[in-house]
């Protein structure tokens, strides 16, 4: 409306047009990345858009052509909503401009409308990167798990394997050498250490062999001159008698009890051990006639089979030297055998005078004091007689195992069971 300067009366009306040249080309500067996903709109006071980059809503009213109504104020500072703009969802920002109000232009507000699927695109854009990249980062760490530290893993699994079956005593076992890292260093140190210990558990094996085999020398050097005076000495006596049969039958039979003993086998056939016991006893009978009489009991099916040299005459010896020791009565050995299982069981059994409860204990015990208690005198003194009950159990022991031995079973006067025990070894 022009008005005259004077009177300020109407004149008419004066229409101006403003060419938007110059905001086009800014608003297009900052839309470039956009690729027109992006409208830049001035809004008057009144809600009259001024300029619309769009070229569609100028001179409208922007929150009834754009149906938003009441949802901005376009008098804040900033706001900013998600909502539908002409039928599309979009990102509706307001920006008051009261700075361009010294310019002349009025009271105006720049609004900025983003569609959302754009904006989203980057996120989702963002996102797939992301996604991608820690995708990437799992599959590298897998393959170094599998590649690196997996193998390193299995190696230490397979050395604690091995341990375990060392362990077990399967001294055999090795770790398999793969590789050229620090696991197979290790490997090569279990695998010599094993190795180590296996030669040496293999160097103490053959030390106690050759123990064994000297104690069981030893054992049996034990046995004393006595016996073979006191037959010779009986010997002299039939010969001065003028009594050549005896003679020649205790000199026959004391040449079967030295045939066998310097046999250089540890172990003969049970036949043969008998043979020997039979050649003792008989020889003893010569020596003391009417104290005792035998018996020997054992199955023929068993005579095949081996026993340990020199394990049943010592017990027979030990009836006669000290079972019928004063006795007033005659005295009865009797020998019998018996199989249980794997095993057989000899019985060395006599009616004599019995052993004491402390010598008992005292072979309980086990030992050398046990040793002696049984054969009467100790080793020292060089007059122990034959090889002694106590000698016969360790050498059982040592031959066969610890499962293996003699078993006593005596009172004061109700005699002595021995139950001698080896396993089954035919010839």
């Amino acid at each position: 409306m022009l008005l005259d300067i004077d009177t300020l009366a109407s004149k008419g009306l004066l229409v101006i047009r403003f060419q938007m040249n110059e905001l086009s080309r800014i608003f297009d500067f900052y839309n470039t990345e956009a690729n027109g996903n992006r409208r830049f709109l001035l809004v008057g006071r009144s809600g009259t858009v001024i300029y619309d980059s769009g070229e569609q809503l100028a001179g409208e009213n922007f929150y009834r052509q754009a149906g938003i109504s009441g949802r901005l104020d376009l008098t804040q500072r900033y706001q900013s909503s998600k909502m539908d703009f002409l039928g599309q969802k979009s990102l509706v920002s307001v920006h008051y401009l009261p700075e361009i109000k010294r310019l002349g232009t009025g009271d105006w507000t720049l609004v900025t409308v983003t569609d959302w699927d754009y904006l989203s695109g980057d996120q989702t854009r963002i996102l797939s990167w992301v996604v991608g990249i820690t995708a990437a980062s799992l599959a590298c760490a897998l393959v170094f798990n599998l590649m690196f530290v997996r193998r390193t893993v299995n190696t230490f699994v397979r050395v604690a394997g091995a341990m375990r079956r060392v362990e077990r005593g399967d001294l055999t076992t090795r770790v398999p050498v793969t590789g050229n890292d620090e696991t197979v260093i290790l490997a090569k140190g279990f695998n010599s250490l094993v190795a180590r210990v296996s030669e040496l558990l293999d160097e103490v094996v053959r030390e106690q062999h050759r123990k064994r085999r000297a104690e069981m020398m030893l054992l049996q050097a034990q046995i004393k001159p006595h016996f073979l005076f006191n037959a010779l000495e009986s010997i002299n006596i039939l010969a001065a008698r003028n009594d050549g049969r005896k003679v020649s039958r205790m000199v026959q039979q004391l040449a079967n009890i030295f045939r066998i003993s310097i046999q250089q086998k540890e172990e003969i056939r049970i036949d043969q051990e008998l043979e020997h016991v039979r050649s003792y006893l008989e020889i003893q009978k010569f020596r003391f006639e009417e104290l005792f009489e035998y018996e020997i009991d054992v199955p023929d099916r068993l005579l095949h089979h081996r026993i340990l040299k020199l394990t049943l005459q010592p017990l027979v010896e030990n009836c006669v030297q000290h079972g019928f020791e004063g006795i007033d009565y005659l005295g009865r050995i009797r020998i019998s055998a018996v199989e249980e299982g794997d095993n057989i069981a000899f019985y060395v059994a006599d009616n004599g005078i019995g052993i004491p409860q402390r010598k008992m204990a005292m072979f309980a015990a086990g030992g050398a004091t046990a040793l002696e208690a049984l054969d009467g005198e100790p080793a020292e003194t060089g007059e122990r007689r034959g090889l002694g009950v106590g000698n016969v159990n360790d050498r059982l022991r040592i031959h066969y195992g610890p499962g293996y031995g003699l078993l006593l079973c005596s009172a004061e006067g109700m005699g002595t069971v021995i139950k001698c025990l080896i396993p089954k070894s035919a010839s």
